[in-house]
């Protein structure tokens, strides 16, 4: 087993702690989460993605700069040096809990376009985000897909 370097232990802990509030192992020993064939791992480098079924695609890249989170076809859905995670670890906490305990939807408009609408219980829109991979992606051709919270409250 590779002995992780401190920040990647920290960033991890974070995310853990959010885990263990849904009542979940830590992020390290949870079974929904498996290391990326294909990616670089070593001590300052690991890849995570979530592989719980009815899942939206779900990737955690930590390394000793920071983490970032892929939420589908979205790079860098939530991207935060490690300073940041210091300096603002409720936001994290929060952004993290709503990411888990929200319902997801994505809206797939061509190749380039996509859209995240994060749904708390009550219907309340909590969050949306778009993104784009070309200049010109235009919203036709539009498929929507809904998935139920990754974990319970």
């Amino acid at each position: 087993m590779i002995k992780y370097d401190k920040k990647i232990i920290f960033i991890e802990q974070v995310i853990s702690k959010v885990l263990r509030q849904l009542n979940q192992p830590s992020l390290f020993n949870n079974q929904n989460f498996k290391l990326v064939k294909g990616s670089y791992h070593d001590e300052y480098d690991i890849v995570l993605s979530l592989i719980k079924k009815d899942s939206p695609e779900l990737t955690f890249w930590l390394d000793r700069s920071g983490m970032r989170l892929d939420i589908d076809n979205v790079l860098e859905a939530f991207c935060v040096d490690d300073n940041y995670i210091e300096k603002h670890e409720k936001a994290v906490l929060d952004y993290l809990t709503m990411v888990f305990t929200s319902t997801i939807k994505v809206e797939h408009c061509g190749k380039h376009y996509t859209k995240l609408t994060f749904t708390g219980d009550n219907g309340e829109i909590l969050d949306t985000f778009s993104y784009r991979d070309a200049i010109f992606a235009f919203r036709s051709n539009c498929q929507e897909k809904a998935y139920s919270p990754i974990y319970r409250v």
